[in-house]
């Protein structure tokens, strides 16, 4: 199967940067590979991984800005980065977004199956807003 992995564009997807939710994307991509599955991930400018096929989107990490995910001016780099993301999809047979709520409001422009893991416990109340209106696709929510 031909899967694509997003990653938010708060870091550089890199080995020291493999942590949090980038950790657990890394080892679902290594795991799908070694399970034979083709795997691309998505993730922002300047992200390099050995033995991952990483496409970039042309944003930034906003890091790499002094912005942490959290600042309301991050919020158009991580749209822009949704954005891009979905123009990379390509030939994909599944796609597995990493993106929170932010793909959910350009979710239908994906004609593909759709997953959504929630790696937070930590939203705003205007992303419940987002949720409510645009309950669109799968959700794997991480908890205790």
């Amino acid at each position: 199967m031909k899967i694509v992995q997003i990653v938010p564009n708060w870091n550089k997807f890199l080995p020291n940067t493999a942590v949090g939710i980038r950790g657990v994307v890394r080892d679902l991509c290594l795991g799908l590979q070694d399970k034979g599955h083709e795997v691309r991930l998505i993730a922002p400018l300047g992200s390099q991984f050995p033995d991952i096929n990483i496409d970039q989107t042309p944003v930034v990490d906003t890091a790499s800005l002094g912005l942490s995910s959290k600042d309301n001016e991050s919020i158009s780099y991580r749209r822009t980065h949704a954005l891009e993301a979905i123009k990379l999809i390509g030939n994909a047979e599944f796609v597995h977004s990493h993106l929170e709520h932010i793909l959910l409001p350009f979710a239908d422009k994906i004609k593909l199956p759709l997953l959504h893991t929630l790696h937070s416990i930590d939203y705003e109340p205007g992303d419940f807003e987002i949720f409510r209106k645009f309950p669109a696709g799968r959700f794997v929510a991480l908890s205790k």
